[in-house]
């Protein structure tokens, strides 16, 4: 026969809140995005730490700092300090299961229903047992630099049945030869610890910059080519137009003549505005407010006689644009100033033409080699130069020519019985005339 006997007991595990709860930790980051050929590793009992990159390996001399927090990011002390340096942290990072509980905010004796409505809890953490959970959040103290890490360690609890089983089983020695044997189940409730890693580190990365920028500069500019292909292909007519415009060449030595001839009608504009008149210079007249508003006053006459707009509300309107075009505040409105005011929405104002033309003005290497409008302008005055030396020595050939024909033509038709000065005066009178 066989007999059996099992005894159950339940207990309390003395003091557990003095259990000390030590922790060595340390980092390995990979700085290439997974490819492993740039390594850092670091450890908080270490004052140094590696990289390692294309087989390499280098040890530098560093650090890692270690914060003790609490879940709402204060400074907590445990084992005595909430900063951990290297030599305090060569035989572990930690303090007493009571002081990291405190950390958290919680002790053994808390009702855990506090923390969880939970209707099957008991009342009393220390019979169901919790989680300490160790966050650690790893950064480095600058731009790829990794001589001194710092390492966040924030405390909490998660509270659920913390249990754990065990089975021992041993055979019993026995006189008798007869089989004899003894097991223990054993069902602890308690604290188990739980560790999560995160963190960053900041580098720099050539290659990934000029990538990123790349990337960047292609995906912002799609909704700029999806426009302009809908702007030139996708609207019909409009497109045609549009088309017409991309395609026309800017030459901005052309723009020079038609913006001239545009300043040459604002002048004469402006001499019609004052009076008609068009004699003398332009810089002696000025149009004044009054003339403005008599102009303006025209301009709107079928608005002003259908109601549309009040004589106070066209005083206003002269009064707005004469502040604006009367710029040096004289009082009156220039002929300079009524020029610029045209040319307003022109590339080329009157001072850029001025100084296009300016012999005087420098001109550096580099617009003289990739300015096409320069070369013009050179070009453009130098057949100016040949042409007016031309048609110089041509028109003096002529009048040589044609006063030596006259001289001869005078002296065989004059009477012979004339006197010297007779002839000389003649002479006088085909050379000056």
């Amino acid at each position: 026969g066989s007999c059996s006997c099992a005894v159950e007991k339940q207990y309390f595990t003395e003091s557990p809140e003095t259990r000390q709860v030590l922790i060595l930790h340390g980092y390995e980051v990979d700085l290439r995005g997974g490819h492993r050929d740039r390594l850092i590793r670091g450890s908080a009992d270490s004052r140094s730490y590696t990289e390692s990159q294309d087989g390499k390996v280098w040890v530098s001399e560093g650090e890692i700092i270690t914060f003790i927090r609490t879940p709402t990011g204060e400074a907590c002390k445990v084992g005595g300090r909430s900063e951990w340096t290297q030599p305090n942290a060569v035989n572990g990072i930690g303090g007493s299961l009571e002081e990291w509980l405190s950390c958290a905010g919680v002790s053994l004796e808390m009702d855990p229903k506090l923390l969880k409505p939970v209707a099957s809890f008991p009342g009393h953490l220390r019979t169901m047992g919790l989680t300490l959970l160790l966050s650690l959040q790893y950064e480095n103290s600058g731009l790829d630099v990794f001589h001194r890490v710092h390492c966040t360690v924030t405390v909490d609890v998660l509270v659920s049945w913390t249990r754990r089983s065990r089975v021992d089983f041993t055979a019993l020695p026995n006189p008798s030869n007869n089989a004899t044997e003894a097991s223990r189940n054993r069902l602890a409730y308690g604290v188990a610890v739980q560790l999560k890693v995160g963190g960053r580190m900041f580098t720099y990365n050539i290659g990934s910059f000029v990538s990123f920028l790349v990337e960047s500069i292609v995906i912002m500019q799609m909704p700029l080519y999806v426009v302009q292909f809908i702007s030139l292909y996708c609207l019909g007519i409009i497109s045609e137009i549009y088309r017409s415009a991309k395609r026309t060449r800017l030459n901005i030595f052309q723009h020079f003549h038609s913006a001239l001839s545009r300043m040459v009608l604002a002048e004469m504009g402006f001499r019609g505005l004052v009076g008609g008149k068009w004699q003398g210079s332009v810089a002696d007249l000025a149009l004044t407010q009054e003339g403005l508003f008599q102009h303006i006053t025209d301009i709107f006459a079928e608005q002003i006689n259908n109601g549309v707009l009040q004589i106070a509300e066209v005083k206003r309107m002269v009064a707005v644009t004469f502040r604006q075009l009367d710029v040096n505040g004289g009082g009156s409105i220039s002929a300079n100033e009524f020029i610029n005011s045209c040319l307003a929405g022109e590339q080329i104002t009157v001072d850029t033409m001025a100084r296009f033309f300016d012999d005087d003005a420098r001109v550096n290497v580099v617009r003289k080699s990739f300015d096409s409008s320069w070369q013009h302008r050179c070009q453009s005055f130098s057949d100016l130069d040949e042409c007016n030396s031309s048609q110089e020595g041509k028109r003096k050939s002529v009048t040589v020519t044609d006063a030596l024909s006259e001289i001869s033509a005078g002296d065989s038709s004059k009477d012979p019985s004339e006197n010297g000065e007779g002839a000389d005066h003649y002479k006088m009178s085909n050379y000056n005339p």
